[in-house]
């Protein structure tokens, strides 16, 4: 059992029938939908505001002029906050104690590049004057 619990494994003894296994395995999707929803709906936002201007040029300054870039990058900050805590966790609580022991998998590679995506576009955001001039950009979209 130790060794289990050394990798992040927890082992129990199997005594479920198949409707609670099969019930389970519908509580889990349902969770996962209802997460995609709510992270598909607070990235649309931010995709928008980050990308649409490279399919409508016009929409850059139309941001710049109604929103502002700082206003927007905050929205964008807020939304994706949101995403990253709620329907994203799952990676962090799976990522990074897999990491710790050296045992990297999919969440990990997730949690390193959405936290790398993030924390640029928090200084880009915060405390642009710590950034090179001509390299203070957002990647929200990125890590959204």
């Amino acid at each position: 059992m130790r060794p289990l619990k050394k990798a992040g494994y927890e082992a129990k003894l199997v005594e479920q029938d198949q409707s609670d296994r099969q019930d389970k395995k519908a509580t889990e999707q349902n969770q996962l939908k209802r997460d995609l929803g709510l992270s598909a709906l607070l990235s649309l936002p931010v995709f928008i505001l980050a990308m649409g201007s490279h399919m409508i040029p016009a929409f850059h300054m139309w941001v710049v002029n109604n929103l502002g870039t700082q206003q927007s990058w905050l929205i964008q900050f807020v939304l994706t906050t949101l995403v990253l805590l709620f329907p994203g966790r799952r990676f962090y609580q799976k990522g990074v104690p897999a990491l710790l022991r050296f045992a990297p998998d999919m969440n990990s590679l997730v949690a390193i590049g959405t936290i790398a995506a993030y924390g640029f576009s928090l200084i880009a955001t915060f405390i642009p004057q710590a950034l090179p001039e001509g390299t203070v950009h957002v990647y929200y979209e990125a890590a959204a």
